[in-house]
C-alpha cells in the first residue's frame, strides 16, 4: 500500500498495488502504468523503478467517476445516432433539432467534466508526501 499524505493536514489518499498511475519525475520524464511493486524507498511503475525523492507529482484517476463520465459520453454518441436515424427515416428537416443538440451537448459536457473531476494530481512541492506501508507476509 502507498499512502499520499498532505503535510500538516489530515488529508490522505491510499493507493493499492496494480492501480494505474501517471508519475512525472523531476527530470521531466513521465511514466504511466500500473504500480507493480512498493518498496521502502521506491515504487515500480510499468518498467521503471522510481525513487520517492525523484517524484514531482503523481496523477491518479478514480475509476468510478471516470466510468460514469465515459458512459455519459457514450450515451451522447448513441443518442446522436438514434436522433439522426429517426430524422432520416421520418424525413424531418433539419434532421437534428435544436433540442437534440442541447440534450446531446449536455450529456457530452457532463461526461467530460466528470472525467476531469475524476483525475486528481498530487504534487510533492505542494506538501504531499509519499509514505509506503509494507505489510510483511507470514
Amino acid at each position: 500500500m502507498l499512502y499520499l499524505k498532505k503535510k500538516y493536514t489530515a488529508k490522505m489518499v491510499r493507493l493499492e498495488q496494480f492501480e494505474v498511475l501517471k508519475v512525472k519525475l523531476k527530470s521531466g520524464e513521465t511514466v504511466k502504468g500500473p504500480m507493480y511493486k512498493i518498496t521502502p524507498t521506491s515504487i515500480w511503475v510499468e518498467d521503471a523503478y522510481i525513487d520517492y525523492e525523484d517524484i514531482e507529482y503523481i496523477r491518479h484517476n478514480h475509476a468510478f467517476w471516470k466510468g460514469v463520465g465515459r458512459s455519459l459520453e457514450f450515451g451522447a454518441a448513441m443518442f446522436t445516432g438514434i436522433f439522426t436515424v429517426n430524422g432520416i427515416i421520418g424525413g424531418y428537416s433539419p434532421i437534428l433539432t435544436q433540442e437534440n443538440f442541447y440534450f446531446i451537448g449536455s450529456l457530452l459536457v457532463a461526461g467530460i467534466i466528470l472525467e476531469l473531476i475524476a483525475m486528481k494530481t498530487y504534487r510533492m512541492d505542494r506538501g504531499w508526501i509519499v509514505e509506503p506501508i509494507i505489510i510483511p507476509k507470514e
